[in-house]
């Protein structure tokens, strides 16, 4: 009997076969000996995210595309909820990660067409040239802070902060909101016991923030999602569409910025050739995507019936989990395997899932942590791991690869001169980053035209923000981060 002819195998993976658990010191310490063995054993195996909760777990490259592109894949968790609470069932903290929003991550067809045009569409009003400037110059004011000391937390100081800033100024988020969500955000990522509460707290937390925007729009991806025609005019889902994007573009960015850096600093070849120009940033960005992807186990998928794909039985709406960090290892996928993909992966990873619910945004989070890259080897080119590599903690969790901490040292540099008039933050002579320089060589305003959706209200877009205000709160709540990831 061929592999094909066999039958399909109940459940995933050997009836002997221990799940493999995505969580305790060895899953933490290092993941990738766990998946490989998992890999030699079936496509998809049975895995615990926690002790009480067991899924199915992808392994394999070509396997994880059939499930994120078939069409009776959904990505609504509902039921699988309903059915654990009839059940009586535990839900512990670490399913919060997993449990339904109405967003475009968790709907299907037309209602995730629906949602996820609306974040595409917001999105794509930032303009490409002022979103690298402003990236750039957070970058280098975050060295700032600690260039003089000449030592660093590079998670804590650095790929943490940068996003955040990031985001807050894309989402026009006020000084005294960012905190919270920054913090909430991390604590149900980490998906420890304090996740439940947090997940309720960060609901509210964006509730005040879209309340604010209705009363005040301004030039941000918050008040365009708002005014979205395929936005319905219902707070919880655009809070929730909030979470998403916020969620999805700050966690797994600092992962692939930090991992990325410790791949530099711990090999001298590598290093040696981004310096002389023979690899490029981008390159080495996607050696970390292919290597350590920032969601390691994530896109989860409930079948719509009993499924069978490659010899494995999938029970209706059970969730089906796809190892990003499983399937990037894959000799499938390596362009010196048999069958494999022929370009060594670069294209052809999964960090930013497939199908219909690829990530909108990766383009955006490329150009970030390219930026984060750059700035920081240019501003400091001898810096140096002052952990070795081994003694590196990561964070728990079966979610996430990243580190806890990256601490580095250098040779200390001067920080640079403040020159106001090219602070585009909003200190004297500043101006906000979003709306066009006065000057003829600056790039245009992220709003492309007049009326960019066709059923907007022209005037619900074109509110004009009082300008010092908010890009100096934000600047206030930048620094306020950067004390905070200090322990101040």
């Amino acid at each position: 009997m061929t592999q094909q002819d066999a039958p399909a195998v109940p459940g995933a993976g050997p009836d002997d076969q221990a799940p493999l658990l995505l969580y305790g010191e060895e899953f933490t310490r290092d993941p990738a000996p766990l998946y490989a063995r998992a890999r030699e054993t079936a496509p998809i195996v049975r895995a615990r995210v926690h002790e009480d909760v067991e899924v199915s777990l992808v392994v394999r490259y070509h396997t994880a595309l059939k499930v994120l592109h078939h069409p009776e894949m959904s990505k609504n968790s509902g039921p699988w909820f309903e059915a654990r609470e009839r059940q009586g069932l535990p839900v512990p903290p670490v399913l919060e990660m997993m449990r339904v929003r109405p967003n475009a991550l968790y709907e299907d067809g037309e209602e995730h067409r629906r949602l996820s045009t609306a974040v595409r569409d917001s999105l794509g009003r930032l303009d490409p040239p002022i979103l690298r400037r402003t990236a750039r110059e957070t970058a280098d004011r975050l060295v700032d802070t600690f260039a003089e000391r000449g030592e660093a937390d590079l998670m804590g100081e650095y790929a943490g902060v940068l996003p955040l800033q990031m985001f807050f100024a894309m989402f026009g988020v006020p000084d005294d909101l960012g905190l919270r969500i920054q913090q909430l955000t991390a604590t149900v990522f980490d998906g420890g016991p304090e996740a439940a509460r947090a997940n309720v707290e960060l609901s509210e937390t964006w509730q005040e923030l879209v309340a604010r925007k209705r009363r005040e729009p301004g030039e941000d991806v918050a008040s365009w999602l708002l005014v979205h025609p395929s936005s319905n005019d219902d707070d919880s889902e655009i809070i929730n569409q909030l979470l998403l994007v916020m969620g999805a573009g700050t966690e797994p960015e600092q992962n692939l910025i930090a991992s990325t850096l410790l791949q530099l600093l711990s090999d001298d070849s590598s290093y040696g050739r981004l310096l002389s120009g023979s690899q490029r940033i981008a390159e080495a960005l996607e050696t970390t995507l292919l290597d350590y992807a920032p969601m390691a186990n994530y896109a989860t998928h409930y079948p719509v019936r009993d499924l069978e794909i490659d010899g494995i039985l999938l029970p209706a709406w059970e969730p089906v989990m796809v190892s990003f960090g499983s399937c990037n290892q894959d000799e499938a996928l390596r362009g010196d395997a048999p069958g494999g993909t022929g370009d060594s992966g670069y294209r052809a990873h999964l960090a930013w899932s497939a199908g219909p619910h690829e990530c909108p945004a990766w383009s955006v989070a490329m150009m970030m942590a390219s930026v984060a890259v750059e700035v920081l080897l240019d501003r400091l080119p001898d810096i140096e791991l002052a952990t070795p590599r081994p003694r590196l903690s990561w964070r728990p969790g079966p979610y996430q690869r990243g580190l806890s901490a990256l601490p580095v040292v250098f040779p200390p540099q001067p920080v640079r001169p403040q020159d106001a008039t090219a602070d585009p933050y909003g200190s004297a002579g500043g101006h906000d980053p979003w709306q066009p320089s006065t000057t003829a060589s600056a790039p245009s305003t992220p709003q492309q035209t007049p009326s960019p959706y066709d059923s907007t209200r022209s005037e619900a877009t074109s509110t004009a923000r009082q300008q010092p205000s908010a890009p100096r709160g934000l600047r206030r709540v930048w620094n306020s981060l950067a004390e905070w990831w200090r322990g101040r």
